[in-house]
């Protein structure tokens, strides 16, 4: 099967497995984590299963006493809260590691019983959508870590990809673009039968997903109008005040669909910094911006969210990397759309359409590296097939190599 492709989270998982009796995997809906729980448990069932869901909401501790091989995997979790007591008491008594495997598309901190049961009990990953590597099926890339790390860029700093690579890459990239990572759509040939699937997967989500987290009284025609005004929005910044204009929705109802829609790994959100405030607010996925966006993206944000969803996976797949994620805006509009902060040093990422950045371009880079100590900044081009060092805080790298 299309979907069925190894994952770069499997050396994360191999180590989380033997450090825990209980290990969550979160994420969006369709992406991916049945299939990984089934190549990675010897015994799996979902609560999507009116039947095994009303068993184990019946007697939850004789449902865990019936499980004895391990690793033993369940699926959406979080539809029966009433079983997590039992599973805390399970390995209180009987702490070995790589007893269960949960997973959930709704994040379990953000339901209270739930979360009061697993504290200090369970390691957990998110499983992010495909990335380029994994559609590719090679090894999980390391460039923004490294890149990272380094406190100047040299002639060494960056590898050069042979001309069959460089295609093959930006290949996968003009598909990525156009039909986005999540496995149970991305590979659907007709792009009216993958905007179907997204438009059932959306009205599931913001039907039965998002009202576990937040009991909002808006009908599903106004939260799947919301949901398409903030792909609308994506690199402009999010705006509260356009939002309550066209919708009718206050500040604070806002606030609490928004921690919804990040709750069910919908959206996700990138502060900006640099003078002015506010955040980005993003789709998890590509296909579903270019779905619900009304006008298309300029390409130079096209290639930043592709970027983003890439970047993240190379920490996040990785144990012990700490890093973070901000948006640089100044009030004279000098924006960095990216900005990696890790280990005590900043770096900048700036897609780029040429092989050299525009001045307004080069200008907000220029801007960054004044505001912010131990910082460099990346340029991103898809027209250049070999690195430019121009001086040891700025790079322009070819795309492909990044990701």
């Amino acid at each position: 099967m299309a979907h069925d492709r190894p994952r770069n989270v499997d050396h994360l998982y191999q180590k989380l497995i033997r450090a825990t009796p209980i290990l969550g995997i979160f994420g969006h809906r369709q992406v991916g984590k049945t299939t990984f729980i089934n190549q990675n448990t010897r015994h799996y069932l979902t609560f999507d299963s009116l039947k095994e869901r009303k068993r184990a909401e019946k007697d939850p501790e004789a449902f865990i006493k019936r499980i004895r091989d391990y690793p033993f995997g369940i699926d959406e979790c979080q539809l029966v809260p009433e079983l997590f007591p039992a599973l805390k008491e399970r390995v209180r008594t009987k702490k070995q590691p790589g007893q269960f495997i949960l997973s959930g598309s709704v994040r379990f901190t953000s339901r209270k019983a739930i979360r009061e049961s697993l504290t200090g009990r369970m390691m957990f990953f998110e499983l992010y959508p495909l990335i380029l590597s994994e559609l590719d099926k090679r090894p999980l890339p390391d460039f923004f870590v490294e890149s990272l790390k380094k406190s100047s860029f040299t002639n060494t700093s960056f590898d050069t990809l042979k001309e069959r690579e460089v295609q093959i890459r930006l290949k996968s990239i003009a598909l990525y673009l156009k039909n986005g990572g999540l496995p149970g759509i991305c590979f659907l040939r007709e792009e009216r039968l993958r905007i179907e699937r997204l438009h059932d997967l959306h009205r599931l989500m913001l039907d039965r997903d998002l009202r576990m987290v937040y009991e909002t009284k808006s009908s599903l025609d106004a939260l799947e109008a919301f949901l398409k005004m903030i792909a609308g929005f994506n690199w402009r910044g999010y705006s509260y005040t356009q939002v309550k204009r066209d919708l009718g929705f206050s500040p604070v109802t806002q606030k609490s669909l928004l921690y919804a829609l990040e709750s069910i790994f919908l959206i996700r959100r990138i502060p900006i910094s640099g003078g002015s405030k506010g955040e980005i607010i993003l789709l998890e996925d590509q296909f579903e911006e270019n779905a619900l966006c009304e006008e298309p993206m300029a390409i130079d944000e096209q290639l930043t969210s592709l970027v983003y969803r890439n970047l993240r996976a190379q920490f996040q797949y990785r144990m012990g990397i700490p890093f973070s994620i901000q948006s640089y805006w100044t009030r004279n509009n000098a924006r960095v759309p990216l900005v990696l902060k890790g280990s005590g040093q900043t770096l900048g990422i700036i897609c780029i359409q040429s092989d050299e950045p525009t001045l307004s371009q080069s200008r907000a880079a220029e801007s960054l590296l004044r505001t912010e100590n131990n910082s460099k900044v990346i340029f991103l081009s898809q027209a250049i097939k070999k690195p430019k060092i121009l001086n040891q805080r700025i790079a322009i790298a070819p795309l492909v190599c990044a990701i």
